[in-house]
C-alpha cells in the first residue's frame, strides 16, 4: 500500500510540475524602415535605392506555430493578427508548456478556409471584422493580405498603393531564433523592415497595384523572404556607405541625439533639432558613397540650419565628443 501511495504522490508532483511549467507565449514585432525606427511620412530607400515614404502599413499574420525544445511543434489555432505599423505589436499567442523556442512560422494574409467569409460574421473588434480603412476586398477575392501606401520618386510626389491578396499568394514564412522562458513569459521578438517589402518594386512613377498579380505578388514574396528577421539587418545590396566611425566612438543605440525636420528637407535647407544637451560635438554631411561634403562643430543644444545643399539624398552624422557617441541619419533634400 505504501508503494502505491508513493507512486501516486510522485505522479501528482510530476503533474503539478508540468502545469507550473506553462509559460505565456508573446509575439513582438519591431517595426523598422531601412534599418531605422519606423515612422510614417519619413523619407527612406528601398534596397534598390528608390526613395519613398509610407502613410499606411497594415497586414495580416495567421497560422502561427513555433518549433521548440528540441524540435517539438506547437500551433496556435484560430488566431489572426492585424498588424498596423502605427502601433507597437505585442500579441499574446497562448499559454503552453514551452521552455525554449527555436523558430517561428507564420503566413502573411488570411488562410483560405477563412479568407472568403463575411467580415460581419465576426464580432466587432475581431481582426477579421470590418476595418477602417477596409482590409477586406470582397467575398470572392477575400481580405487584403498587405495594404501598403505612400509616396515615391526622388521628390516624393508620386502616389503608390499596393493592396496584395489572393489565396495563391498565401506564403509561409519561417524565422530561426532563440527565445527562452523568463518569469513565466517567452517573448518571440522579430524585426520587420518594410523597406525590404519594396525590393524590386518601382514606385518612382507612381504605382497602383490592387490584386494578386504584378507588384502585389512581389511584395508578398518579399514579406516571405526579406522583411522579417530575428536581428536588425543591414542590407548589403544597397549602395549606402556608412561613414567610418572615429576611434573610440560607439553608436548611440538607446537615445536619439538629433532629428531632421522636415524630412525631406525643403528648399535646400537642412534643419537639425537637438534631442540632447551636449557641449562638444561635430556635425558631418556625407553623400551616399560616404564622401565628406561639409563639417561643422556645434554644441547641438539649439537648432542648427544647413543651407545651400543641393537636392539629393545624404547622410548626417553627429558625433558627441564628450560622451563618445554618435548617430547617423539619412535625409532627402529638395
Amino acid at each position: 500500500m505504501k508503494k502505491v501511495l508513493f507512486i501516486a504522490l510522485f505522479a501528482s508532483l510530476a503533474l503539478s510540475h508540468s502545469v507550473s511549467a506553462q509559460n505565456n507565449i508573446l509575439l513582438k514585432i519591431n517595426h523598422v524602415l531601412d534599418g531605422e525606427d519606423f515612422a510614417f511620412n519619413t523619407a527612406s530607400e528601398t534596397p534598390d535605392g528608390r526613395v519613398f515614404d509610407l502613410d499606411r502599413m497594415e497586414y495580416y499574420i495567421s497560422e502561427i506555430s513555433v518549433t521548440h525544445d528540441g524540435g517539438m511543434v506547437t500551433a496556435f489555432e484560430d488566431l489572426w493578427i492585424l498588424v498596423d505599423a502605427s502601433y507597437a505589436t505585442n500579441e499574446f499567442l497562448g499559454q503552453e508548456s514551452i521552455e525554449v523556442v527555436e523558430s517561428v512560422s507564420f503566413s502573411i494574409g488570411v488562410d483560405p478556409d477563412h479568407n472568403h467569409l463575411d467580415p460581419s460574421s465576426w464580432p466587432s473588434g475581431h481582426p477579421l471584422y470590418h476595418q477602417s480603412p477596409s482590409m477586406h476586398w470582397g467575398w470572392t477575392a477575400g481580405y487584403r493580405f498587405v495594404a501598403m501606401e505612400g509616396m515615391g520618386s526622388e521628390n516624393l510626389n508620386q502616389v503608390f498603393e499596393i493592396h496584395a491578396l489572393g489565396d495563391e499568394n498565401y506564403f509561409e514564412n519561417s524565422v530561426d531564433l532563440t527565445a527562452e522562458a523568463e518569469n513565466g513569459n517567452i517573448t518571440i521578438a522579430l524585426f520587420a523592415d518594410y523597406a525590404q517589402a519594396l525590393k524590386g518594386v518601382n514606385t518612382d512613377n507612381g504605382l497602383i497595384s490592387h490584386g494578386s498579380t504584378g507588384s502585389s505578388i512581389t511584395v508578398l514574396e518579399n514579406f516571405r523572404d526579406h522583411v522579417f528577421a530575428s536581428e536588425l539587418q543591414v542590407d548589403s545590396d544597397t549602395n549606402d556607405t556608412v561613414p567610418e566611425i572615429p576611434a573610440g566612438i560607439h553608436s548611440s543605440e538607446n537615445n536619439r541625439l538629433f532629428a531632421v525636420y522636415p524630412n525631406p528637407a525643403e528648399n535646400g535647407t537642412i534643419q537639425i533639432t537637438s534631442l540632447e544637451s551636449s557641449t562638444d560635438g561635430m556635425l558631418s554631411l556625407y553623400d551616399l558613397a560616404g564622401n565628406l561634403l561639409s563639417q561643422q562643430g556645434t554644441a547641438l543644444n539649439k537648432d542648427v540650419e544647413w543651407s545651400g545643399v543641393c537636392p539629393g539624398v545624404y547622410l548626417i552624422r553627429y558625433t558627441n565628443l564628450g560622451l563618445r557617441t554618435q548617430q547617423i541619419q539619412k535625409v532627402v533634400v529638395h
